[in-house]
């Protein structure tokens, strides 16, 4: 499919699902007003969180709040996107922190290129106190993202991302039937409809702590694998895309697993391998 071209000042929507969140609520909106690309507009979706909670979030100048009753990630999201007039998209969490030239970067990225309906960078993690522990998590150039993305979740953390609104929408949201991964299922529809483009910034930092929804790792395994089973219900897939989908569920497993024994870490370099084998060489000698 394709888009609308980009604006040359394009109106960047940042939004947050929030609930409950106070102890990290003042760093992550403060690094969405900090963006260098000074046309965006910060939107907080309140999803029912208790009337202490609320309060706190009321005090931060500079967002537009909107309050509902607790419908979960996928239903406060899709509401921001309801509610926002940007023509790109960028989801942040209330515990993560955009860099501020994040935006800019997604920009500047795009210059040259079909528009995309995705566009992502890299990541660090950082602990409960901000602090950085360790290099950047960099994607390698693809030649097909949609089929990298059939094996595994290239992005990380929706913070990464800037999605164009108009391609959103096009395909109905995020899916409100999936409680985990609904991030995920939507990099799929993307990139399966849409051009992708990724580039070698960091642009978010996502925070490790004890309350990840990612250290449910039975949680994160079920749902990884209801998101393939969507996949191989809804979307016309050929054989070898089929066994992309077979293989991410291994991986998902390895994933989330910790690869503990020898077997499983044999396998996760395995993949490892698969990964650097579906890079597209020419790109990143082009950013060497």
């Amino acid at each position: 499919m394709s888009l609308k071209p980009v604006s040359a000042t394009p109106l960047v929507s940042i939004i947050m699902a929030y609930y409950n969140g106070q102890e990290y609520i003042h760093e992550a909106v403060a690094s969405a007003l900090a963006q260098t690309h000074p046309f965006i507009e910060v939107i907080v979706i309140d999803d029912g969180s208790t009337e202490e909670a609320h309060k706190v979030l009321m005090t931060i100048p500079g967002t537009t709040v909107v309050r509902q009753e607790n419908g979960g990630v996928a239903v406060a999201r899709n509401r921001g996107l309801r509610e926002a007039r940007g023509e790109y998209i960028l989801f942040l969490d209330q515990d993560d922190r955009l860099l501020p030239d994040a935006v800019a970067s997604h920009l500047r990225s795009m210059a040259g290129k079909p528009t995309p309906g995705l566009v992502f960078g890299a990541i660090r993690e950082i602990d409960q106190t901000g602090k950085v522990t360790g290099p950047p998590y960099i994607c390698a150039p693809r030649r097909n993202y949609f089929l990298s993305l059939l094996e595994c979740n290239l992005i990380h953390c929706p913070a990464a991302a800037m999605i164009s609104r108009e391609a959103m929408l096009a395909l109905g949201g995020m899916d409100q039937n999936l409680l985990c991964a609904e991030d995920f299922d939507l990099y799929m529809r993307l990139a399966q409809n849409y051009p992708v483009v990724r580039h070698n910034d960091v642009v978010a930092e996502y925070r490790i702590h004890g309350s990840n929804a990612s250290n449910n790792r039975n949680t994160m395994i079920r749902a990884t694998n209801l998101v393939f089973d969507k996949v191989e219900r809804t979307m016309t897939l050929t054989a070898g895309q089929r066994r992309r989908v077979r293989l991410g569920r291994v991986r998902a497993n390895l994933i989330f697993n910790d690869q503990k024994n020898p077997m499983q870490k044999l396998q996760m370099a395995r993949f490892r391998l698969r990964s650097l084998l579906q890079s597209s060489f020419v790109e990143m000698l082009r950013e060497r």
